[in-house]
C-alpha cells in the first residue's frame, strides 16, 4: 500500500510524469535477502501485488482478499494525476513470454535483451507483444549506447520502439566509467 500512495503522491508532484517499470527479479537478488525463490510462487504474488496497486489507484474504497494480501475497505489518497492508473511497464526476459503477457496486459514492455538487438529476435518480440497489446502500448528498449547508430535507431522505431534509453548508469561500472558516460551527454541522434 505504501508504494501505491508514494507513486500516487509522485504522480502528483511530477503532473502526471511518473511510470512505473516492474520486473520479477532474479534468484540472486532474492537470495541476497534471504527471501525464497519459487518462480512460480513469486509470478502470483507480483501479479496479485500489481492488481491491488492498481485497484488502489482509482479513489475507491478497495476491499480485497487474495492468496497473499488481504485488505478490507481501505481508500488510498491521493490518486495519481494519471487516468485510469500511473502507466506499468512490465520487464522481461526475452524470449520469456509470461513477461511479454503481463506486459500488454498492463502499459508496455520492457524486454531484458542484448545490448544491441537486431535481427529476428527483435522483430519476433515486438510482433509477440503488438498481437497481445489491445493497444499501441510502450515498449522501452534499453540498449548499449556505444554501438548504437542512427540507422539502428531508425529501425527500432520502424520495429514499433517507443522509448529509448542507451548507456543507462550501472551498477555493475565503475564510478569512472559512470562519470564517463555522464559527461559524454546524449546520443547525437
Amino acid at each position: 500500500m505504501l508504494i501505491a500512495r508514494d507513486l500516487a503522491t509522485l504522480d502528483q508532484l511530477s503532473h502526471g510524469r511518473v511510470i512505473l517499470g516492474v520486473g520479477l527479479g532474479r534468484r540472486a537478488e532474492y537470495d541476497l535477502f534471504g527471501e525464497e525463490w519459487d518462480a512460480r510462487r513469486v509470478s502470483r504474488r507480483y501479479d496479485e501485488a500489481l492488481e491491488l496497486i492498481s485497484r488502489f489507484w482509482s479513489g475507491e474504497r478497495v476491499t480485497f482478499h487474495g492468496e497473499f494480501y488481504d485488505v478490507d475497505d481501505v481508500a488510498l489518497l491521493p490518486t495519481p494525476a494519471q487516468r485510469p492508473h500511473i502507466p506499468i511497464l512490465v520487464a522481461g526476459f526475452w524470449p520469456n513470454r509470461k513477461p511479454v503477457r503481463r506486459g500488454a496486459r498492463w502499459d508496455g514492455l520492457m524486454p531484458v535483451v542484448d545490448p544491441d538487438p537486431e535481427g529476428q529476435d527483435l522483430h519476433d518480440l515486438v510482433t509477440y507483444y503488438r498481437e497481445l497489446a489491445d493497444e499501441p502500448d510502450d515498449i522501452f528498449l534499453h540498449v548499449d549506447g556505444t554501438a548504437t547508430t542512427a540507422e539502428r535507431v531508425d529501425r527500432y522505431r520502424e520495429l514499433g520502439i517507443t522509448w529509448l534509453a542507451t548507456g543507462v548508469i550501472s551498477a555493475q561500472q565503475s564510478v569512472e566509467e559512470n562519470l564517463t558516460a555522464i559527461r559524454r551527454g546524449p546520443p547525437p541522434w
